[in-house]
């Protein structure tokens, strides 16, 4: 199933094992997308309202289970800026605790049962959250003719990690910090596996994958993510020269975008929501379902950007681990096997620690 700009090869659309580089996907996240004012370009400063971090070093343990940073992304995609509420918030990580239970009544996952299965949960929520931005990157793409200077695929990461940092910390460190956790233990698996690199495929690798997430955070705030470039052997030549990685993408993005975004006059487009039939992945369809995964990321897309036409989000039995656009049929469609393979991933490379730490950097050294 290749495509150019269309659809990636189930190899290499995910992290299965398989005789490619096992890379994936990469999704979408809600705050105006790099908020109005915009981004300046190298050498000029950023408006400080664009940040909301805090002052944490990414080595702290939070006292809240790393999962509420699930929760306030999946109140922010659906929720205008500054119209966040603690109730809303509150029932969300209700619901995610529900969501641990569910998930704990499927017997592959079984061995990490709730709640110390929230690490778990948000593992696999934060990568497939981050797989739907990255599919949205080439929704905007193709419908709104943008320009693509370099390769597709690297474009849509970078789409879907600006978006998330914009989230401000509770994003960042958690779907972000766990997307490129991802990367780094699916590389982990491959070598394990005796998966050869396919230097040929659209996609970077995976550790090339995970270090550009990881140099966009560094060159938003240097001081903020320091920590984390030095825990991933990221050099201190590297980490400086991020800035200008992040400086140019957020800039470009933005002004790429800024002619599509929606104004109070243009009406929202109607963006489809269908969960199929999960099978032998019911729970993670419960799962999905209760949390409201499509439902967050189609709110914030159709109320942000004026598309040209209807679109469907779908999560769907697909038979092997994927995800793609497909404009054919102006669908983007999410299958319930990506999503058993990341917790897979999780549950023979990450960090099992209970409570769940913010993110599964232990094991890749």
């Amino acid at each position: 199933m290749l495509y150019l700009r269309i659809r990636r090869s189930i190899c290499c659309a995910t992290r299965r094992p398989q005789t490619c580089n096992g890379d994936g996907i990469g999704p979408l996240y809600p705050t105006p997308l790099f908020a109005g004012a915009g981004f300046a370009r190298a050498g000029k400063e950023e408006a400080s309202s664009m940040y909301c971090f805090q002052s944490d070093g990414i080595d702290r343990r939070v006292a809240s289970p790393s999962w509420h940073s699930l929760s306030l992304l999946l109140v922010a995609c659906a929720t205008p800026a500054g119209a966040q509420s603690s109730p809303a918030a509150s029932s969300l990580e209700t619901r995610i605790t529900e969501a641990a239970q569910t998930l704990g009544q499927d017997r592959r996952f079984a061995e990490i049962a709730p709640p110390g299965n929230l690490g778990l949960v948000e593992f696999v929520g934060g990568n497939v959250l981050f797989a739907l931005a990255h599919e949205m990157g080439h929704v905007a793409m193709t419908e709104l003719g943008l320009t693509v200077l370099g390769r597709e695929e690297d474009a849509a990461d970078g789409f879907a990690t600006l978006l998330g940092l914009k989230m401000g910390n509770a994003f960042a460190l958690g779907v972000l910090e766990n997307t490129a956790a991802g990367w780094f233990l699916s590389d982990q698996r491959n070598r394990s596996n005796g998966i050869h690199l396919a230097f040929f495929d659209q996609h970077g690798l995976d550790q090339q994958r995970a270090y550009n997430i990881v140099c966009l955070m560094v060159g938003s705030d240097i001081e903020k993510f320091r920590s984390l470039a030095n825990r991933v052997g990221m050099p201190e030549a590297r980490q400086q020269s991020c800035a200008g990685d992040y400086s140019n993408a957020s800039w470009s993005w933005n002004k790429a975008l800024e002619p599509h975004r929606r104004g109070p006059e243009t009406p929202q487009t109607k963006i489809n929501i269908i969960y199929e039939p999960g099978g032998p992945n019911a729970e993670l369809e419960a799962v999905f379902r209760h949390l409201r995964m499509l439902e967050s990321v189609a709110d914030y897309a159709s109320s942000q950007f004026a598309w040209r036409a209807e679109l469907s989000l779908e999560m769907q039995t697909c038979g092997s681990p994927d995800a793609g656009w497909y404009p054919e049929i102006r669908k983007v469609i999410v299958c319930y096997e990506l999503a058993a393979d990341f917790a897979q991933l999780y549950l023979e490379y990450g960090d099992k620690q209970r409570p769940p730490p913010p993110f599964a950097w232990k094991r890749l050294n």
